[in-house]
């Protein structure tokens, strides 16, 4: 080899300096080696730059040769660096080197442990009772919303920051705590919450180390300037996404959503970087007539669809009773029973679904449901001259039903 390749070849295996290495020579290091192509392409070092043959090297600005270290060449100013020595680059490791630890959670697929999430929804719409809820079965490592407690039980600190401590008490008892409960501790500021509450917070997550955190409300403890200020809630949340990661607590922190509405935790009040921040995002709507559901919206885990919640007129536990998009399906059916028997005929899906006003995915799996339940008879091919035709069974005689 010539001695500008052996050069190359001794700097490169002992990893020292940066190296231009044109292509070609990869066959030669492989016959000086005693290994294939593929075996020396893989131990380039991390730093090393292929060439590939043809290419033009004086179109490389500020490479000065092929065959010597990069220290040679003069020095390029790059973005982000000033003038002053570079620094050190990234720690980037390989992908396939990475963890393979599971994710953990404090409640199966829904809240991460070290991590954050924001209850959402408007005022009095039920948050801290849901939240207190949430820091009760957290303290007894009971189920959630239907989702399995996945963490060791350890203490649960409550942050109740627009209550009186006589309200608090109140509504944890109507919840049933009782002398068991004795690992669930409550902060009630006797005044307006101290400008250091974070700080605060901090060190007694550290020494008391719970799973849980509950924050109520999140603007009370942060005292956010401007909640759409992109900038300005970065800032403020940060501290609190650190602080989970640190100690390996989820907390769960209160928040309004906007009267505008929205979708996909778009209805968080504020700047997107609230929903952004944290891990998982859980809005909690409620209609005119008093009905309300949960939904979630997660970085890991399984969202939670929206459910259906029950809350008890005198603040006692809250309860799911099934999803909304199931309670919407049931009461389609019943519409169609309603409607087809009223009738008195057999009738299109067309037809059904325009008399119904309704959207034709959901009118379609509505019949087909009821036809799997026995509930519908159906006639006919499905084709262009044998159209189904839907109708209610006659109570009196044998019915045969279409596939």
């Amino acid at each position: 080899m010539r001695n500008g390749e052996e050069n190359i070849l001794e700097t490169l295996m002992n990893g020292s300096g940066h190296l231009i290495i044109v292509e070609d020579m990869i066959g030669k290091l492989a016959t000086e080696l005693g290994r294939s192509e593929n075996e020396v392409r893989q131990e380039l070092p991390a730093f090393a730059t292929l060439i590939r043959h043809g290419q033009q090297l004086d179109a490389l600005k500020g490479f000065t040769s092929a065959l010597w270290p990069t220290e040679n060449r003069a020095r390029r100013r790059l973005p982000f660096v000033d003038d002053k020595p570079e620094p050190e680059p990234l720690p980037f490791v390989r992908a396939i080197d990475l963890s393979d630890d599971p994710v953990e959670y404090l409640f199966a697929d829904l809240l991460v442990c070290g991590g954050t999430s924001l209850l959402a929804g408007e005022p009095k719409a039920g948050k801290s009772h849901l939240a207190r809820c949430l820091a009760l079965s957290a303290a007894r490592g009971d189920d959630y919303l239907g989702r399995h407690m996945s963490a060791p039980r350890r203490s649960v600190l409550l942050m109740c920051l627009e209550e009186t401590s006589a309200q608090v008490r109140s509504h944890l008892d109507k919840l049933g705590m009782n002398e068991q409960d004795d690992n669930l501790h409550v902060y009630i500021p006797k005044e307006s919450p101290p400008r250091d509450l974070p700080a605060r917070l901090a060190v007694a997550v550290d020494r008391l180390r719970p799973n849980l955190v509950v924050v109520d409300t999140l603007q009370k403890l942060l005292h956010i300037a401007d909640v759409s200020d992109y900038a300005k809630v970065e800032s403020a949340t940060t501290p609190l996404a650190d602080l989970a990661r640190m100690t390996g607590a989820h907390i769960t922190a209160l928040h309004h959503t906007r009267k505008s509405g929205g979708q996909g935790g778009t209805e968080v009040l504020g700047s997107t970087g609230l929903s952004g921040a944290v891990d998982t995002v859980l809005v909690l709507r409620c209609d005119e007539g008093g009905q309300r559901t949960l939904y979630s919206r997660n970085r890991s885990g399984v969202d939670l669809p929206e459910t259906l919640l029950q809350l008890d007129d005198d603040g006692g536990w809250v309860r799911t009773t099934g999803t909304k998009a199931a309670a919407e399906a049931r009461n389609l059916e019943h519409n169609v029973l309603t409607f087809l028997a009223e009738k008195g005929e057999a009738m299109g899906a067309d037809e059904i679904i325009t008399g119904l006003h309704v959207g034709r995915n959901a009118g379609k799996a509505a019949l087909e449901q009821l036809v799997e339940n026995g509930l519908l008879m159906r006639e006919g091919k499905g084709s262009k001259g044998s159209k189904f035709l839907y109708s209610v069974p006659d109570p009196k005689g044998s019915t045969e039903y279409g596939n």
